[in-house]
């Protein structure tokens, strides 16, 4: 059996989130082990007695996208999605870039980004927490990240009833956001599914502006107003970028921070309390050495994935043309009914791509090209390596045996 035949039972299940397969000896209950290649599915077939069967048990992976989302590849975490991905061409540019901007002493967060670790003590702490769907003690975590004051912080949960009384109750000045993996999944739930629906939910998702999320809403309405009555009661300002706050530099939609955590530490769940924290200590240890080498080779102002993400919509600005007002403003047209007031001084747009992520959209862009300027000195210092070095200076030291 090859992983492309597991694949092929999984889908005549008729399983259409995102899973992971685990295999287990029916007479070994305690060894559950991943299958993620053939590889995996060799070692089964190698260690399967003649006289007992396996089980093959399903995952779903929480904050798992549809396929026809591009997968931003990684080193680490590679079975994961993580927002990052460049849209196609008829949206201008990038809109998902899964940035923050805080203090190094505050939340790392994990993703399967090389320059996804964002942090700057020049910063205001803007911090993107994200907490997964287990039962999570969330009295203790505010007192464990020293969070006294939460106006600059916005957390992304999963929608569990829990959590969505608590973090409000202990952060009352925090953003609050949901993953819209699961906002999508519970739709489905009610009855509303279809490719066309699906995508008009993403529109609105992905909305920057209140007109976009606005038009995109009222032809929701119009393809189901029963959906449409569903979705509308529910805040935007935890699904839509459109409502987001800009004082995170961050546009995530998924909460993918906990599933690449819940992968690093895979072999450490299943052991007892004091195995299992010294497995992620010495994991945690391993990954921010790794990571400091990692920067320490890096060039240029910019992480390298921030860079490329510049170079793609710098390509895509010259088929703009900005207009100067004399003052500080440029009104920048980009083909019909695409235009945008771009303010150079406040680092601001009104498609507010630029504001959500700290990164200069196509039409920031345009307007610094006819300075001329470099875009790469507008972007939000979150995303300098010198940020990138500064995060991983704090590395973990070693512990000694329990017989020392």
């Amino acid at each position: 059996m090859s992983m492309f035949e597991i694949i092929g039972i999984v889908e005549k299940l008729e399983i259409t989130y995102g899973v992971r397969v685990f295999w287990q000896v029916a007479s070994n209950p305690l060894e559950v082990k991943l299958l993620v290649n053939d590889t995996d599915v060799l070692e089964m077939v190698r260690n399967l007695p003649t006289d007992h069967y396996v089980h093959l048990y399903l995952e779903e992976i929480v904050g798992f996208e549809e396929p026809e989302t591009e997968l931003n590849s990684g080193d680490d975490n590679v079975a994961f999605e993580a927002e990052g991905r460049v849209d196609s061409e008829s949206d201008s540019e990038d809109e998902d870039y899964g940035a923050q901007s805080g203090s190094t002493t505050d939340v790392s967060r994990f993703s399967n980004s090389e320059d996804e670790f964002f942090s700057s003590d020049d910063e205001i702490n803007n911090v993107n927490v994200g907490l997964g769907s287990e039962e999570v003690e969330v009295e203790s975590d505010a007192a464990d990240l020293e969070i006294n004051n939460s106006h600059m912080f916005t957390f992304m949960t999963d929608r569990q009833k829990r959590l969505m009384d608590v973090v409000p109750e202990l952060f009352p000045y925090a953003k609050h956001r949901t993953c819209v993996r699961h906002l999508y999944s519970n739709s489905k739930t009610n009855g509303f599914v279809g490719k066309t629906l699906k995508d008009q939910l993403w529109k609105a998702v992905r909305a920057t502006y209140v007109r976009e999320f606005e038009s995109a809403m009222s032809n929701l309405k119009d393809l189901s107003e029963t959906a449409w009555k569903w979705l509308a009661p529910k805040d935007p300002r935890m699904w839509s970028k459109s409502h987001f706050s800009i004082k995170c530099k961050s546009d995530m939609l998924l909460n993918n921070n906990c599933e690449c955590f819940n992968k690093l530490i895979l072999e450490a769940r299943d052991k007892l309390i004091i195995t299992l924290l010294e497995l992620v200590r010495t994991k945690l240890m391993q990954r921010l050495a790794k990571r400091k080498e990692l920067a320490e080779k890096w060039n240029g102002l910019l992480c390298p994935k921030i860079q490329k993400k510049l170079d793609h919509k710098t390509s895509l600005a010259h088929s703009c043309w900005p207009i100067y007002d004399g003052g500080h403003m440029y009104q920048v047209s980009c083909g019909p009914s695409n235009q945008h007031a771009v303010n150079i001084q406040a680092w601001t747009c009104s498609c507010r791509k630029w504001e959500l992520t700290g990164i200069p959209c196509v039409h920031a862009i345009s307007v610094i090209l006819s300075l001329p300027d470099r875009p790469e000195k507008y972007v939000d210092p979150c995303y300098h390596v010198s940020t990138q070095r500064g995060i991983y200076s704090h590395l973990i030291s070693p512990v000694r045996g329990e017989n020392q």
